[in-house]
């Protein structure tokens, strides 16, 4: 039972730790990319500018970060009895940490008298590097169960309530705000190339999202049909570490009965695991395919176990 507990504990660890990294890159890209430059790209951060234009000067302050702050919160209790409770508490770290270290970050550009600096930076610079800090920093909170508060709970509200797709709620409110940007009279200036670069710093952000949730870690998903199922098996167990599973297969033009190895490897393993199958039997047959998420024992959990099972299997044997 206190193994457990450890173990639950430290998934714990782990898991709000990149819920934190997530928040502070997506900050960093925040206070170091959008707001100096007033760039409207859209979510939470670029309501905020068009709110601390449109709306009185907030004196000694730092508008943008207090806009922030209110509309992650004003959505957040209009949460509550759509989403329920566990959406809330789920959600409102986030919600709350996120304007906190992007006013942190603030301060230190401020007093490192780096604004000037990051005003004066290239529009190319701002959406690539801008758009990368974004879609790493949400696809680390969301590859941790995680959220970065802000108009994502407008998504989750769509979806519960209308079942409009994410995708769709994304592209709607926040190409609403870039029209709006674009509306607005101080963006009258070059005001197609500022949206047409808000188009492409989505499109960077939502790329960037799906590389950091999905693919994280490079691996490939191999299927192996050999006359030396045992052998191959062994190896792959022992050699490489990893697990597989067997799937009863028949061949199409010999309609021989068989078994086929299924097995999710890192590519610098499988490279490795090639190499031995050719060894073991040249006349297999192997494909591979991307694997975009591989959730369980060997990858993201009871790692510690798997490996103890594959003792004891080697003990018995």
């Amino acid at each position: 039972m206190e193994v457990s507990k450890k173990k639950i504990k430290k998934e714990d660890i782990k898991k709000y730790a990149k819920i934190n990294l997530g928040l502070i890159i997506c900050a960093i890209g925040i206070s170091c990319f959008l707001w100096p430059t007033s760039f409207v790209t859209g979510g939470a951060s670029g309501l905020a500018i068009l709110l601390e234009r449109i709306l009185p000067a907030i004196p000694n302050v730092n508008a943008n970060s207090i806009y922030l702050y209110v509309i992650n919160i004003s959505l957040l209790l209009v949460s509550l009895p759509i989403l329920g409770k566990d959406y809330f508490f789920k959600t409102l770290y986030a919600t709350l940490m996120l304007p906190t270290l992007v006013m942190l970050f603030e301060f230190i550009i401020e007093n490192a008298d780096l604004l000037d600096t990051l005003r004066g930076l290239d529009s190319w610079i701002i959406v690539s590097f801008g758009a990368v800090a974004m879609g790493v920093g949400s696809g680390i909170s969301l590859s941790a169960n995680g959220s970065t508060g802000g108009l994502d709970v407008l998504q989750s509200i769509g979806f519960k309530t209308l079942h409009i797709p994410y995708s769709v709620s994304n592209y709607v409110i926040n190409g609403l705000i870039i029209i709006a940007g674009l509306i607005d009279s101080k963006l009258t200036n070059g005001g197609l190339q500022k949206g047409l670069e808000a188009i492409v710093f989505l499109f960077i952000t939502g790329i960037v999202v799906d590389m950091t949730t999905f693919a994280g870690f490079n691996k490939r998903a191999v299927f192996i049909k050999t006359n030396h199922i045992d052998e191959v098996r062994e190896m792959i167990m022992y050699r490489i570490n990893r697990g597989c599973t067997l799937v009863k297969a028949q061949g199409g033009y010999t309609l021989d009965d068989g078994d086929m190895l299924v097995c999710v490897c890192m590519s610098r393993e499988y490279l490795m695991l090639r190499k031995w199958i050719d060894e073991i039997d040249p006349n297999s047959f192997v494909f591979v395919t991307r694997a975009t998420e591989v959730r369980g024992s060997g990858f993201s959990k009871n790692i510690e176990q798997r490996k103890l099972s594959l003792q004891k299997l080697k003990e018995k044997e």
